[in-house]
């Protein structure tokens, strides 16, 4: 289970660094407003980060009790990960866009 959360963890960072970059790159080419490249690659990799360690242990859990339950892992432990890195993604970004001061453009 361990190597499997570190594989995920690393996994993700080179998405959330690539994600960053994406997103830097798209406002370099399309002339929008950036906060800057610490800030917003920075801020898409914690936020990334903490919604995966949320994820990790959410999904461990989701699928012992489905198991023990009876019931499929692989069909019920989907919708409820999906549901919870929805929700966890989207605090997570929320707070650490608070944390850096980055305020929407009006």
């Amino acid at each position: 289970a361990v190597l499997d959360a570190a594989i995920t963890m690393v996994f993700g960072i080179a998405i959330f660094l690539l994600l960053g970059g994406l997103g830097l790159g798209y406002t370099a080419i399309s002339g929008s407003p950036s906060p800057g490249a610490g800030t917003l690659i920075g801020g898409t990799l914690l936020a990334g980060i903490l919604a995966t360690l949320i994820a990790i242990p959410v999904s461990y859990y989701v699928a012992i009790v489905t198991t023990r339950f009876g019931l499929d892992p692989d069909n019920h432990s989907v919708p409820i990960i999906t549901s919870v890195m929805d929700l966890s993604g989207v605090v997570c970004f929320l707070a650490v866009l608070s944390v850096f001061g980055v305020a929407a453009h009006g």
